[in-house]
């Protein structure tokens, strides 16, 4: 019988590989066929004046309304399926939570700990699924993903025991989707990697592997790929309302914020990936129950000295009862986040409360007092969750998996999920509007090995070439590698053709501006020095610093007339606000 059992779940799974094999084969196969005679070296999107001129007069299979994650995952997963795709946003390509994450890609050490506690499958099958997707997003995103080591700082026997349980299902569930094993660091190896930690009590701690990512440069590369395989792509379009015949939606009529001119976009089926706005969309076409619950989370960025050598770092209980993460990115430490419930508002701020908070989280693990001045940025954004039923509002309760709704008349809304299973949740929603609405597919989904733009030639040591090829200064070359993969020498070629530097402080030059307006669709100040240099997101004073001349560099290309100048200067005064300036200004004239 045992032999019986044994050899049956051998069988089932040979059987399993065997499809997946195939499966994975096929994909393949489609994708060559995609790329087949595509320029990827020389290809330029086109100027945002014809996108729109298109917008007008296409009819599209499918129209994505929103530019987060999901959003343009939608987009690339339906164009690549020979689909006629549009994409607009109402501010720029992912503006809203897709930039404001803790910059993990992981399955949620965080949501393990609360299956496990709360005996709650979901949250168990959403570590499962998420661990399974983040391998996916690291092999189509290599130059923007890397995979760091996380420390657990250990202070009691039972809390060793608990978390070294904890984190060895938690490489279990990845199987071979892991990056890395746990393991117990000893006392000392752990206060040698984290010379500033708090040491009373402590026995050791415990490591293990995960995801890190540039979160608001895959999004906008994810998007500059669907322009590349043919959809077209717009932010600052912003979506007023459905257009219905008999009840059926036919078109929307848009409005392009730039030029602050109306329009009618005609699509077979709407797909809205707008999350926290959910509701708000849906509610413009029919009148139905709110699913949407808001929970605000803010982190602060500050120096590294305040976290392990190039590790991150696991509070595991926070004052509020939560786990919080110190995460190194770009040679600074991103702290959070908080989790309180939130307003629906597309401009989050933190305030001096959560800052604090956040800053006293990160001092109980310092011995050494943490410095306000070391403190350089602050942000919010809005996790949208979807309800469980119809009085739950309590997000700590609530499981971060996404959730699909066909409408019947044109709308498809996909929302919720996290940053990791966005592909699965556009393949979700775009595999619902092809069924559903009969529309007329080349293939099936490839986005499971379509990688984004600046992978197809990239290599871990190609900042090296670039360095030798030119003469560049290595750390430089290393930014452009890291920040835009093969597309590093273009982007060095615009740096000779525009020269000078934009900041001395982070090593940027006046020629990646160009770059980023002529290949990656940035219109306005913020596009450029929050969401593709992430200045904003590092140090919120050397944003404002050199605004001023990424303004004037802006305002000549584009010839903005005085008018526009002092919008473009009141719209991203109003922006650094969200980065926390204000908040940060007023913590250290108090201090």
């Amino acid at each position: 019988m045992i032999l019986t059992i044994i050899f049956t779940l051998v069988l089932v799974g040979l059987i399993r590989r065997f499809i997946l094999y195939k499966i994975d084969k096929r994909i393949l196969k489609g994708v060559a066929e995609l790329e087949n005679g595509k320029d990827f070296k020389n290809w330029k999107p086109d100027k945002r004046e014809k996108t729109i001129k298109s917008l007008k007069l296409i009819e599209y299979d499918i129209c994505v309304i929103g530019g987060g994650s999901t959003g343009v995952g939608c987009a690339l997963d339906a164009v690549t399926r020979g689909l006629k795709v549009a994409l607009i946003e109402a501010m720029d390509l992912s503006y809203g939570t897709s930039s404001k994450s803790t910059k993990l890609l992981h399955g949620g050490v965080r949501y393990l700990d609360k299956a496990l506690s709360k005996l709650n499958f979901g949250q168990f099958k959403l570590v499962k699924n998420a661990l399974f997707e983040r391998r996916g997003v690291m092999r189509i995103a290599p130059y923007l993903t890397s995979v760091i080591p996380i420390m657990v700082p250990i202070y009691s026997k039972m809390k060793l025991i608990y978390f070294y349980i904890l984190l060895t299902l938690y490489d279990w569930l990845a199987w071979k989707k892991a990056v890395g094993r746990s393991y117990f660091l000893t006392k000392k190896a752990t206060e040698l990697n984290f010379k500033n930690l708090r040491k009373d009590y402590l026995i050791g701690s415990m490591v293990y592997y995960d995801g890190a990512m540039d979160d608001a440069r895959i999004n906008v590369m994810l998007g500059v790929t669907s322009a590349f395989y043919g959809a077209d792509i717009c932010n600052y379009v912003k979506f007023i309302e459905f257009v219905k015949e008999k009840g059926v939606i036919k078109k929307a009529i848009v409005l392009d914020v730039i030029s602050q001119t109306k329009f009618a976009i005609k699509v077979k089926v709407f797909i809205s990936a707008v999350g926290s706005f959910t509701d708000k969309v849906r509610n413009q076409n029919i009148q139905t129950e709110n699913i949407m619950v808001h929970s605000k989370g803010t982190h602060i960025t500050c120096n590294s000295i305040y976290g392990p050598r190039g590790m991150g770092l696991v509070d595991t209980c926070t004052d509020d009862n939560r786990m919080m993460f110190l995460i190194p990115w770009m040679d600074k430490l991103v702290t959070g986040s908080t989790e309180i419930k939130g307003e629906l508002n597309l401009k989050q701020k933190p305030n001096k409360d959560e800052i604090q908070f956040l800053i006293d989280e990160v001092q109980k693990y310092n011995s050494s007092k943490i410095k306000i001045k070391n403190v350089t940025a602050s942000w919010s954004g809005l996790r949208p969750f979807v309800k469980s039923r119809s009085d739950n509002t309590n997000t700590e309760t609530l499981i971060r998996s996404y959730k699909s709704i066909d409408d019947r008349n044109g709308l498809i809304t996909i929302t919720g999920g996290k940053w990791t299973t966005y592909k699965e949740a556009a393949r979700e929603a775009v595999d619902l509007a092809v069924v559903s609405y009969n529309l007329n597919t080349k293939n099936e989904s490839l986005t499971e090995h379509i990688r984004i733009l600046g992978s197809k030639y990239f290599s871990k040591d190609l900042f090296t070439h670039l360095s030798l090829l030119y003469n560049v200064n290595k750390v430089f070359a290393k930014h452009l590698q890291d920040t835009y993969g093969d597309k590093a020498f273009k982007v060095y070629e615009y740096t000779k053709t525009y020269p000078g530097i934009l900041s001395k402080k982070y090593n940027y030059r006046i020629g990646e501006i160009y770059y980023q307006i002529d290949y990656e669709f940035a219109v306005k100040p913020g596009d450029v020095l929050n969401r593709r240099l992430r200045i904003g997101f590092l140090d919120v004073y050397e944003a404002k610093k050199v605004g001023p001349k990424v303004i004037k560099i802006m305002s000549d290309y584009f010839n903005w007339d005085d008018e526009r100048i002092s919008k473009e200067i009141k719209d991203f005064k109003d922006e650094l606000e969200t980065m926390g300036l204000l908040e940060l200004m007023e913590f250290k004239n108090e201090k």
